[in-house]
């Protein structure tokens, strides 16, 4: 502990984050009758003590625990008060602001528009006419309509979109057709709308400079923010490298300029004042870099870090890192508290955090005297410091590990820092020195492209990515607990440590025991909420059974929909049964015949109310799913593109076990089934209560 309480001395600014993040935390956890009755407990438990004990006020630790309730306090009531709750909106005219360049999807133009005079943000989907794509943020429209709320599907385990982009601000979405909307020659000016449009100047410079397609893409993407125009495929690519992180701008960016800049700077701390100059000029290059990239919300959070630890570097007699780190985000959570859900936040902070705790402890593992050898080791180090760091963050949010990211990331750290000060360069010369432009285009393309060639061929390794990695999220906090304590105890061989070590590694070893347990004898049947269609799981133990009224496996939802609820119910065997159609990887024990279905002796039967006779056949013994069609529209609409936001209905009618038939409708939202072992009706799970 002698190493934690040098370290918290040194960082006063830890001691503070730690109350603020448990406060909001707790604040967004809780109900508000909860929050009243927790915040009242707290009070009234430190009044008691402070009754009790008469504690000298001059005494810094009970100033220091009255310091810590208030600060978890404040955490408390800010998550609190900045709860995002979208509000019910009418169908009348709006008028909007264009808040973004708007981006080419398949079939629409997407952006952001935010109603006029209120803070409500809203995705518009537009369709695709001539003129939408050229607009510029600030833009004034007209429309009218009325947006609908953004809400999940309800499947068990999918990706909790409504959380996700209600952490960004925005509750609606409104899908529009040509006449729906205009236009008007008004534009509102901001900071913010006028970087967007700068930053869109300089993509015209590497346009008119001949870097297109895909290189475009990436080099607008690393260089300035601007990842709207990459597609699926290159995200994959990046993705299944391990890399995807260099795509967006965010620390890792703004930690390559910090370096190279304070490197290319330090002659100026020599010179009288100088500290104060070179601090100076570091932040106005730093938030100079987060106009030109946008001011995306990762950009001002990185930049703000980086500012932190610039002042903390330069103005501090003695310079902690950890405590200018904790000093950026304690500001940053104190303004913003929503902040701590958001991934990039949680990344850079601990990309950066483990990079300066371990990688001296890396670097010093091997020592090489060739110059170049030992930079190279030392770009590998902090690629691999940063994944340790962050590695229970990515298999948790995007479940797969890829194995080379060291080598895509020494690779990446190279030809991204030299693409950087490329791309700046071409920015700043291309208007004054149209040849000497050309050629360090030239060299940007090229070092691109090496970029991108490098990532494919990475990729086409054998065993490149782990897939389908899911597990609880409590699942990675022993484990990350688990490895520090491995690691104190490597450091300080006490008997404290290693009785900590075994501890976790036993509670380890129980959860996932249980947890395998309980995949065996499960028994359940998930009704999905699946675009407009029929798409039943018959799960048994670790084998289900899915049966669709059409193919599911080729389709793009399968992976966002279907594939999370296989790994977290660890499902080894997977079946496919489509309704009468025979399949070669169908479940003989699953027999389906005229729509019945035989599961573990319940029977079943999958039916639409307007096709299907068998709808007549109620009550059934066991269970009836119906599938209640309203219209026979197609899904997405011919002329603008969009899909239709009619409801996907089903009835659940059913046997409960006291014997009585019941039945329940649901729209837009999936619901499970748990059966016990004598085929009884065990528990009925709706979203949000999924087990």
């Amino acid at each position: 502990m002698t190493i934690f309480n040098d370290q918290l001395r040194k960082a006063p600014f830890v001691r503070l984050l730690l109350p603020l993040l448990a406060g909001i935390i707790a604040g967004g956890m809780l109900s508000p009758v909860s929050r009243i009755i927790t915040l009242s407990i707290l009070i009234l438990l430190v009044v008691i003590v402070f009754v009790l004990r008469k504690p000298n006020y001059r005494n810094e630790v009970w100033l220091g625990i009255t310091l810590l309730t208030i600060i978890f306090v404040v955490g408390f009531e800010q998550a609190n008060n900045s709860r995002f709750e979208a509000e019910t909106l009418e169908t009348k005219g709006y008028v909007a602001i264009l808040d973004e360049y708007p981006a080419e999807r398949a079939k629409t133009y997407k952006a952001t528009i935010k109603l006029a005079d209120t803070q409500i943000k809203i995705l518009a989907y537009f369709p695709k006419v001539n003129g939408i794509d050229t607009l510029k943020p600030g833009t004034h429209l007209i429309f009218t309509g009325k947006p609908e709320q953004i809400v999940n599907h309800g499947n068990p385990f999918e990706f909790d979109y409504q959380t996700y982009i209600n952490h960004r601000g925005i509750g609606h979405q409104i899908f529009f057709r040509e006449g729906d909307y205009k236009f008007i020659n008004q534009q509102k000016k901001s900071l913010k709308y006028s970087a967007l449009i700068f930053r869109d100047k300089l993509i015209h410079i590497l346009q008119t400079n001949g870097i297109t397609g895909e290189t475009l893409d990436v080099i607008s993407s690393i260089a300035l923010g601007a990842r709207d125009e990459l597609d699926k495929d290159t995200l994959q690519h990046f993705s299944n490298a391990g890399v995807i992180h260099v795509l967006s701008v965010s620390g890792l960016h703004v930690a390559i300029i910090f370096v190279v800049l304070d490197w290319m700077l330090r002659f100026i701390k020599r010179r009288e004042k100088g500290l104060m100059l070179h601090t100076l000029l570091m932040l106005s290059t730093l938030w100079a870099y987060a106009l030109i990239s946008g001011m995306s919300p990762s950009v001002l959070r990185a930049t703000a870090m980086f500012s932190f630890i610039v002042i903390g570097k330069n103005l501090q007699r003695s310079p902690n890192i950890y405590n200018s780190l904790a000093a950026s985000a304690f500001i940053l959570l104190l303004v913003q508290p929503q902040l701590i859900y958001d991934v990039g936040f949680q990344l850079s902070y601990f990309a950066v955090a483990s990079i300066v705790w371990l990688y001296p402890v890396l670097y010093r593992q091997l020592y090489f005297s060739n110059y170049f050898i030992d930079k190279g080791w030392a770009c590998l180090v902090v690629s691999v410091a940063a994944q340790i760091g962050t590695l229970p963050l990515t298999l948790y949010y995007f479940h797969q590990f890829p194995v080379y990211f060291w080598l895509a990331n020494w690779a990446v750290i190279i030809t991204s820092t030299l693409l950087l000060y490329l791309a700046f360069l071409l920015f700043i010369v291309a208007p004054l020195l149209p040849i000497a432009g050309q050629m360090i285009a030239f060299l940007l393309k090229w070092d691109t492209e090496f970029m991108l060639w490098c990532i494919q061929k990475i990729e086409l390794l054998p065993f490149a990515v782990i897939p389908d990695i899911y597990h609880p999220f409590y699942l990675y906090l022993l484990v990350t607990a688990f490895a520090l304590s491995l690691l104190l105890l490597y450091k300080q061989p006490k008997y404290k440590w290693l009785t900590a070590s075994m501890t976790l590694l036993l509670i380890i070893v129980t959860t996932q025991t249980i947890q395998k347990y309980s995949a065996l004898t499960r028994k359940e049947i998930v009704v999905f909420n699946y675009q407009q269609q029929i798409l039943v799981a018959f799960t048994s133990g670790r084998t289900t059974t899915f049966v669709s009224d059409k193919a599911i496996f080729s389709h793009p939802q399968f992976a966002y929909t279907v594939r999370p609820y296989i790994g977290n119910r660890m499902i080894r065997t997977t079946f496919h049964q489509q309704l009468n159609k025979p399949s070669k990887n169908s479940n003989k024990t699953l027999i389906s015949k005229n729509g019945f279905i035989n599961f573990q002796g319940i029977r079943v039967i999958l039916t639409d109310k307007q096709k299907n006779e068998l709808y007549n056949h109620f009550p059934l013994p066991d269970l009836r799913i119906e599938h209640r069609k309203h219209s026979d529209e197609p899904d997405v609409n011919s002329k603008t593109g969009n899909r239709s936001n009619r409801p996907n209905t089903f009835n659940i009618c059913f046997t409960d076990p006291s014997g009585k038939a019941q039945s329940v409708e649901f729209n837009n939202t999936s619901i499970s089934l748990i059966f016990n072992k004598n085929n009884s009706l065990k528990n009925l799970v709706v979203p949000l209560r999924f087990e």
